[in-house]
């Protein structure tokens, strides 16, 4: 898609946040998630990251991470996925993280 945007004018980008202290779950849950260690990004830091996504026209097929500051200066960071993130050790800590607030054989909601 991103490919022929171009055509029509337009740009695509993913923002995806990690975890971010909001009203969509309780507080017991947030409670829970940072029980296991898991540090929080700044709902903040999602918004400085569209501005930049929108000031800048050049910014077109990326995926940016709204993260914990621990992980990125700024609160987010370009993951360049095209670049082998697969591999990058970025990924490998956010993964284990996900996992230790949520391990597979507790279920989605323990």
């Amino acid at each position: 898609m991103r490919r022929i945007t171009h055509h029509y004018q337009s740009r695509v980008n993913v923002i995806s946040p990690w975890y971010v202290r909001t009203k969509i779950l309780t507080t017991e849950v947030f409670d829970h998630v940072q029980g296991s260690g898991v540090d929080f990004a700044e709902a903040e830091d999602a918004g400085q990251c569209l501005l930049r996504i929108l000031s800048d026209d050049k910014v077109d097929g990326h995926s940016f991470f709204i993260a914990p500051r621990k992980w990125a200066s700024r609160g987010y960071v370009d993951l360049g996925l095209e670049e082998e993130a697969e591999s990058s050790d970025l990924l490998k800590e956010m993964q284990k993280m996900q996992m230790a607030s949520a391990p597979p054989d507790s279920g989605l909601f323990p």
